[in-house]
């Protein structure tokens, strides 16, 4: 019963993740259609998002750090924050090429972390792993 319980709050933190990185997204993408003003300054880096303090300073640094996968999140996380950043920086500057170009950069960084983390939840780091 426990070791189920335990799954379930490991599947339940990365479904959190995720959707925590989907709800950031959307605040870029209302940004860009005038529903929210966000300036560069309130978007939070890649270690300071609820992934980054768990992959930083959390469980996922302390009892992951030698999978392979969850060394491969690091680089397309941390360009998702970039790329939002200079969504909203090309927006202050009207350059729209600019924001299109590094919303497709989200975007693709963004799939790429969605599918680490589902390989990440297959990692016996994980299965040890309470959250």
């Amino acid at each position: 019963m426990a070791e189920a319980i335990s799954g379930a709050a490991r599947g339940s933190f990365l479904d959190i993740v995720k959707l925590d990185h989907f709800v950031f997204k959307i605040g870029i993408y209302e940004s860009l259609i005038g529903m929210k003003q966000l300036t560069i300054n309130d978007i939070s880096d890649h270690h300071h998002c609820r992934l980054g303090k768990w992959y930083y300073e959390g469980r996922g640094a302390q009892e992951c750090q030698e999978s392979i996968v969850f060394k491969k999140l690091e680089k397309p996380h941390a360009l998702v924050h970039a790329c939002a950043k200079e969504v909203l920086a090309s927006i202050e500057e009207q350059d729209f090429q600019r924001t299109q170009d590094a919303l497709i950069r989200m975007e693709n960084a963004s799939v790429q972390v969605n599918d680490l983390l589902i390989d990440l939840s297959k990692e016996s780091c994980m299965n040890t792993h309470s959250i």
